[in-house]
């Protein structure tokens, strides 16, 4: 039987920026900001990230840490600032944390779609974190972790906006959202109790 060859494959450039900007925040093992950078780009579109150097790509990992560090509670929350990247041009960095269920990102995507945004990158990660007593951020963990809470982080750059008086405007449309969202996800899990209940009782023949 004829050898096979091993071909080498070079990482994309995508791969070699989040390793650059690992390298930058301490290395793999470099703590909280590190690791949050590879959950955060390691699936983010390429043609999105190339723009950005791992500089870049650092001290937005860093901001996000920041962000996410507090405690949220029940109520999602969100984050809409202005950063300028390495090419000197401004962005509007918008950011929301709520705990994972269905439909969050595909209703945060239709907001911006439908308000004409012009979207630069969008990177969404589901967090496993670990949080303190009083709700605070303890650690990052690995997605297998049983100790791990998992949240979703919806990370998304678009075009800059006119002013502040956009940035609350949209903050407020998505506010709305994610509060629509969470009812949603509410009622179908009633609904899906509900069914389970009836489904029981016809098969025991009562009436709940």
């Amino acid at each position: 039987m004829p050898s096979q060859a091993l071909v080498a494959v070079a990482p994309s450039e995508a791969a070699r920026l989040v390793e650059a900007t690992e390298r930058i925040l301490g290395g793999p093992d470099g703590g909280p900001a590190a690791r949050l950078a590879r959950h955060l780009f390691e699936r983010t579109a390429e043609e999105d990230l190339t723009a950005l150097t791992a500089e870049d790509l650092a001290r937005l990992a860093s901001r996000a840490l920041e962000f996410l560090a507090p405690s949220h509670g029940d109520a999602p929350r969100i984050r809409i600032v202005e950063e300028t990247i390495s090419s000197g041009e401004t962005i509007t960095v918008v950011e929301t944390l709520n705990d994972d269920m269905p439909f969050l990102f595909d209703s945060v995507m239709g907001a911006l779609v439908e308000a004409g945004h012009e979207i630069r990158l969008v990177a969404h990660p589901v967090l496993p974190v670990v949080r303190d007593g009083a709700g605070r951020l303890s650690r990052l963990v690995g997605a297998g972790d049983p100790a791990g809470r998992r949240e979703s982080f919806i990370h998304i750059h678009l075009t800059r906006l006119a002013g502040e008086a956009a940035r609350g405007e949209l903050a407020a449309s998505l506010e709305a959202t994610l509060t629509d969202v969470r009812a949603a996800v509410a009622a179908w899990k009633t609904m899906g109790n509900r069914f389970g209940e009836l489904v029981g009782s016809s098969r025991w023949g009562t009436t709940p």
